[in-house]
């Protein structure tokens, strides 16, 4: 089951923040471009492939599940 619209940017936005980490660190080790890690945290992108997500999660250090809980 997926979260309502842009929760899951916000969810990595909650992450990467944690972590110290910038937009454009993160885009560096996902392989993602900054402008898409910004649109994505905004909610500006509101279904992101599983691909991209699994990316994300692993960088982040995440389980797979709470992005989408």
């Amino acid at each position: 089951m997926r979260t309502s619209q842009g929760n899951i940017g916000k969810r990595i936005r909650k992450r990467r923040i944690e972590l110290g980490w910038s937009q454009v660190y993160l885009a560096k080790v996902s392989g993602l471009t900054r402008v898409y890690i910004c649109y994505l945290e905004n909610g500006r992108i509101k279904n992101p492939s599983m691909n991209t997500v699994k990316k994300l999660s692993h960088c982040l250090g995440l389980k797979l599940g709470p992005l989408w809980v």
